[in-house]
C-alpha cells in the first residue's frame, strides 16, 4: 500500500526547494499574473531611501546609506525570502521528529502530563507514511507560509531572522499600497515609515555576529518542532492509505501537526528569547525616535496603523512563527519596550545603541529583566565583564543565579 503514496510522492528531497518555491509564488498571487512594480513608483522609493538611511544612521550610529533597496512584487519577493529562510526551514525534519515522536515513551504525554497511548500508537503507526511524506510536507507548507507572508508583509524585515550575508532592504510595493489604502495614509509618508523600519533592521540584522548568533538559535529551535500526536489523528485519520488522492497536501494545518519540543527554561531558548526581546525593542524604539525627527507629528498616527497590524496577526503570522521560530506578538514588542526604556532612562541612546558593538555587549536572560545590571557589566573591564556572564559563554547556572545586586542598580 505504501507503493501508492511513493508513486504520488515522487518527488525527491532534493526537489523540495522547487516544490516550495512552486507553491510559494501560487500562494503569493493566488495564480494570477502580477506586474512589476510601476517605474514611477520605484523613483519616489529611491528618492526618500538615502534620507531615511542617513536619519537611521545619525540615531544608531551604524552606517546603512550603501545599503541598496529593492522594490519588488510578492513573486520576486517570494523567491528571495525562501532563499533567506532556507537555512533556518531545512533543520526542520519531519522524518526525525516522527521517528522520535514513536520512539520517546514521553512523546505521547500530553498538556498537564495525560498519557494518550493510542496517539502515541497511531504517530507509529503514520511513521511509514511520513518517511515518505514529510520532505513534501515541510517544502510545500514552507512555500504557502512565504507565499502567504508575501501578501501581508511591508518588507523583508517584518520577521526579525536574519536575510544573510550580503543581503539589502526589500519592499514589497503591493503591500504598502494595501497600507496605505487601509489606513487613509499619505504615500511618502508610509513610504518613509517603511524605509526607516527596514533600514532600522538592517543596521542590526547585518551586524556579522548578529546574524550568526541569531541563525544558530533559531536553527536550534528549528530543530526541536516534533509532529504531535493529535495533530496527526486529526489531519490523518480520515485519509483512506488505499487511495493516494483522499490526501490533500494543501488543506493540511501544520500548525495542528508541529509543537516546539525545547523546553522554555533550557538555556538556547533563554538564549534566543533575551536577544529578540533587544533586538525588536530596539527597532522599535529607533523607528519611533527617526520617524519623529523626520515626519514630526505624523509619526503617531503612523506608529498606531504598525502597532495594529502586530496585533491583528493572522494564521500565516502564526505559522511563521512556528516555523522560523520568531515570536513577533505584542508580548515580544511589550518587554522589548519595557527593557529599553529601562536603558534609556539610565544610560540614554548612547548606551543603547552600544548593544550591537559586539557579542560582549548582548544582554544575557537576566539582564533582560533588570536593565541597570545590564548597563553595570558593559562598562567593566573586559576580562572582568567576561568573567562568568558574557553572553555567548554563560551556563545554565548562570541563567538561574543572577548576580546580586546590592546597590540596587538592577531597577524594578
Amino acid at each position: 500500500m505504501w507503493q501508492a503514496f511513493a508513486h504520488m510522492l515522487s518527488a525527491n528531497p532534493s526537489q523540495g526547494w522547487d516544490i516550495a518555491r512552486q507553491v510559494g509564488l501560487a500562494s503569493a498571487t493566488a495564480g494570477e499574473p502580477e506586474a512589476n512594480p510601476d517605474p514611477a513608483s520605484r523613483s519616489r522609493w529611491e528618492d526618500l531611501a538615502p534620507i531615511a538611511a542617513q536619519r537611521v544612521a545619525e540615531v544608531a550610529g551604524i552606517d546603512v546609506t550603501s545599503a541598496k533597496v529593492d522594490v519588488l512584487n510578492r513573486s520576486a519577493w517570494v523567491v528571495r525570502a525562501l532563499d533567506a529562510y532556507r537555512p533556518i526551514l531545512e533543520k526542520i525534519d519531519l522524518t526525525a521528529a516522527a521517528a522520535s515522536d514513536s520512539t520517546d515513551p514521553g512523546a505521547g504525554a500530553g498538556i498537564g502530563g495525560e498519557d494518550f497511548d493510542g496517539l502515541d500508537a497511531f504517530a507509529k503507526a503514520m511513521e511509514p507514511l511520513m518517511k515518505l511524506l514529510g520532505p513534501t510536507l515541510m517544502a510545500a507548507q514552507a512555500g504557502a507560509v512565504v507565499g502567504q507572508l508575501a501578501r501581508a508583509a511591508l518588507g523583508g524585515y517584518d520577521v526579525a531572522a536574519p536575510w544573510g550575508e550580503g543581503a539589502g532592504v526589500t519592499v514589497i510595493e503591493a503591500n504598502v499600497a494595501s497600507f496605505i489604502d487601509d489606513w487613509s495614509l499619505e504615500a511618502n509618508d508610509a513610504r518613509m515609515w517603511v524605509l526607516i523600519e527596514q533600514f532600522v533592521s538592517h543596521a542590526v540584522l547585518s551586524r556579522p555576529h548578529i546574524q550568526q548568533e541569531l541563525l544558530e538559535l533559531l536553527q536550534q529551535r528549528a530543530a526541536t518542532l516534533r509532529l504531535d500526536g493529535a495533530g496527526l489523528e486529526s489531519q490523518f485519520g480520515g485519509i483512506d492509505i488505499s487511495d493516494p488522492s483522499s490526501i490533500s497536501l494543501s488543506a493540511l494545518e501544520p500548525s495542528a501537526l508541529l509543537v516546539r519540543g525545547s523546553q522554555p527554561d533550557s538555556y538556547p531558548e533563554k538564549r534566543l528569547d533575551s536577544l529578540l526581546v533587544a533586538l525588536v525593542g530596539y527597532i522599535d524604539y529607533v523607528r519611533a525616535e527617526v520617524a519623529h525627527r523626520v515626519l514630526g507629528a505624523k509619526a503617531g498616527a503612523l506608529g498606531e496603523a504598525s502597532r495594529r497590524r502586530v496585533v491583528a496577526a493572522t494564521a500565516a503570522d502564526r505559522l511563521a512563527a512556528l516555523l522560523l521560530g520568531v515570536d513577533n506578538d505584542r508580548e515580544l514588542h511589550d518587554r522589548g519596550a519595557r527593557w529599553v526604556a529601562g536603558v534609556v532612562e539610565r544610560g540614554g541612546l548612547e548606551s543603547l545603541n552600544r548593544l550591537w558593538n559586539s557579542s560582549r555587549e548582548l544582554p544575557t536572560p537576566a539582564e533582560i529583566e533588570a536593565p541597570g545590571l545590564w548597563l553595570a557589566r558593559i562598562d567593566l573591564p573586559d576580562d572582568t565583564a567576561n568573567s562568568g556572564v558574557d553572553p555567548a559563554t554563560e551556563s545554565p547556572a548562570d541563567l538561574d543565579n543572577p548576580p546580586s545586586d546590592p546597590d540596587g542598580i538592577a531597577g524594578s
